[in-house]
Formats: structure tokens, sequence, C-alpha cells
């Protein structure tokens, strides 16, 4: 009877254990007392205005053959320079990509694609680079202008970017681990224990979305549809605990 009492003091005692573990478990940090530690996440957000801005488009043309085709790209780039002229941009800032050429095929009556070509369509990437938001917001507004010079493209959009992103992120980490600490000493307080020093710290995501956004992103997520931005950082601390 003495060992079996012993073994249900042994089986009392662990299960007390788990329990109590389950018990202190928490989403944003887990007290090990045995262990002297306490691993908690912090987590600080910023509202922030994008002061750089980038437009890019997307130009396509189409000709019968492949130096009509290019013929008619060379046009195009020449209306989207007069455009950003009249915009008073300076055409040097246009970035130009290299053409993707695609070849068109006649098709049998069964729509069976045959190897004789028909014609040939150009697309082309073309950018404007490093102006502020607004010179970008009224360039996208413009838009009907280079339509009306007969510019087709497939895709025009403004692309917003906050400069010092990297200040930004760092005054970040300070306080999210400010608020790690803040955590760890609440949890801490129920257990009668107090936070020491600092053992270990690591960055999580990183997060730049547009105001009132919950989107989240395994691996951060860098939204550049807004001018008005929020950004997010969770941090992961673990504390020492002391008696």
């Amino acid at each position: 009877m003495n060992g079996l009492s012993t073994v249900l003091a042994g089986v009392a005692v662990g299960a007390g254990i788990t329990i109590g573990s389950l018990l202190l478990a928490q989403p944003l940090a887990q007290v090990a007392d045995q262990q002297k530690k306490i691993s908690v996440k912090g987590y600080a957000e910023r509202s922030v205005d994008a002061d750089v801005g980038v437009w890019r488009a997307t130009l396509k043309v189409r000709a019968t053959t492949l130096p009509g085709a290019y013929a008619e790209l060379g046009k195009a780039n020449a209306a989207v320079a007069a455009w950003l002229a009249d915009r008073k941009l300076d055409a040097k800032q246009l970035v130009i990509k290299p053409a993707d050429v695609q070849a068109q095929y006649a098709l049998t009556r069964d729509g069976m694609q045959t190897s004789q070509v028909t014609g040939y369509v150009l697309t082309q990437g073309v950018q404007v680079a490093g102006r502020s938001v607004d010179e970008i917001t009224a360039l996208h507004a413009a838009l009907p202008a280079l339509l009306s010079r007969g510019v087709e493209f497939e895709d025009a959009k403004p692309e917003y970017y906050v400069s010092g992103i990297e200040d930004i992120k760092l005054s970040l980490v300070a306080d999210a681990t400010a608020n790690a600490r803040r955590r760890a000493e609440e949890f801490a307080k129920s257990g009668g224990l107090a936070v020491g020093t600092l053992r270990s710290a690591s960055q999580g995501v990183f997060q730049i979305v547009p105001p009132g956004s919950g989107e989240v992103a395994d691996f951060g997520r860098y939204d550049t549809t807004t001018i008005a931005k929020t950004v997010k950082l969770v941090v992961s601390v673990e504390y020492a605990l002391a008696r």
C-alpha cells in the first residue's frame, strides 16, 4: 500500500503541474517559474503618411509585323513623354523597361492554333519614380489625357511609399519592447514574481497597412495603395524572473 500511495501521489503532483500550466498559459505570455523566466510578445503601431510616389503602367501595341509593332511602341513612348511634359515633368524621369514580344497565331475553324503568324503584341513597362505623392496622384488623375493621345495600356496605378522607414521601425522596436515589459510585469505580478533582466529578444512581423486594416501576413506586408498608413510591429521577448 505504501508503494501504491507513492505512485498515486506522484500522479497527483504531475496532474497538478499540468493543470497549473494550462491555467497560466496566455496568448501573449508563458510563465515558467521553475526556469525563472517569462516569454511575452510586445506590440506597437504608428500612423504615418507616405511621402514618395511611383506611377507605373504597362503599354500595349499591336501590328502585323514585328518592325511595325516596335514602330508603334516608339510612338507610344513619345506620346507618354509629351504627356509628361504637359504635366511639367521631365521626360528623363520616365523609366522604360524592355518590351515583351508575343506572336499571334491564326486559328482553325475548330479553334486550334496553327503555326501561321498573324501579328505581334508588344507590352512594355514604364514608370515615373521618386516624386511627391501629390505629383503622382495628379499624374494618375491625368490618365484620360494620355488615352486621348491613342496610348493603350493594360495597367496604370500610383504607388505610395514612406521614406525613412528604418528609423520608424527602430522607434517601434523600442515601443514594442516597452509594451512587452509591461505585459511581463502584469503576468508576473499575478504569480507573486518580479521581472528581472532581459534574456533574449527577436523582431516579429512588420506590417505597413491601410488605416483600420486588420490584415496580417506571415512574412510582413507593405501596402502601397494608400497615402495614409499604419505601421505595426511585434516583438518576442524573454525576461528573467525573481521572487
